[in-house]
């Protein structure tokens, strides 16, 4: 089960408020843009231009504000990673190669102990890290990781997305599902925030049935670049309001 990235209204430019007419609407995943809005077709870094200028979206948290670093529901543990989950995300993340690559562009290849520890290394430096994630591992009684989620604030004012993969042995059991609910209950709360979005390619059923099973609304499906293997260039974009 793996997901993506989303849209928002509310820009800054040159350190200014720039809020986007109602009537032009403009997807970073799906390059698909009307009016003057021109944006980059990137999944994970929104990157948007008017007039050929950079344009950078503004965070929907206040500073200080965010979910909790640790979420217990019993026999699942959801917490941020820390750096001796080191081997463990590594080998998860190998484990589950052919799972998550024909989904996931960051895994075009397997990926490697530095990789693992530059992102470690970015996820401890703040909460958020440096690209505004807030990004945990799952983790079962016995401390085996079954997977990770992250709620990435990048789209914009009073929006937040949620991401998620599941460890190719731990699929099918309710995992992510009970994960991606727990985290939605908690985001859709917090101070500012009206909507979630969840992202993923059209052809991702697994990953769209965990949106629709928690509620969210199927808000369109939109042309997108193809950038996984098994990706179908058409995505899907599900939401859910406060």
């Amino acid at each position: 089960m793996l997901t993506e990235q989303a849209s928002a209204g509310h820009r800054k430019i040159n350190g200014q408020s720039a809020v986007r007419p109602p009537a032009v609407r403009a997807h970073a995943e799906c390059g698909a843009s009307r009016g003057r809005w021109i944006s980059s077709c990137r999944a994970c870094d929104w990157i948007t231009t008017i007039a050929g200028m950079d344009v950078e979206l503004s965070p929907a948290l206040e500073p200080g504000v965010g979910p909790p670093q640790r979420i217990d529901l019993g026999d699942l543990l959801i917490r941020r990673w820390q750096p001796e989950d080191l081997m463990a995300r590594f080998e998860a993340i190998t484990t589950s190669f052919e799972h998550l690559h024909p989904w996931m562009h960051w895994l075009a290849e397997p990926t490697t102990l530095e990789q693992q520890r530059a992102f470690g290394e970015n996820v401890a430096q703040g909460w958020p890290s440096a690209d505004r994630g807030f990004d945990y591992g799952i983790f079962g009684s016995d401390g085996t990781v079954l997977g990770a989620i992250g709620v990435h604030d990048r789209l914009g004012p009073s929006v937040l997305e949620i991401g998620y993969w599941c460890h190719a042995e731990h699929t099918g059991r309710g995992v992510m599902t009970r994960s991606a609910d727990a985290l939605t209950r908690i985001a859709i709360a917090l101070p500012g925030i009206d909507r979630l979005e969840i992202h993923c390619d059209a052809a991702n059923l697994r990953s769209a049935a965990v949106a629709h099973r928690l509620g969210y609304r199927l808000d369109r499906i939109a042309p997108r670049e193809k950038r996984a293997p098994a990706e179908s260039g058409r995505g899907m974009y599900w939401i859910r309001q406060r």
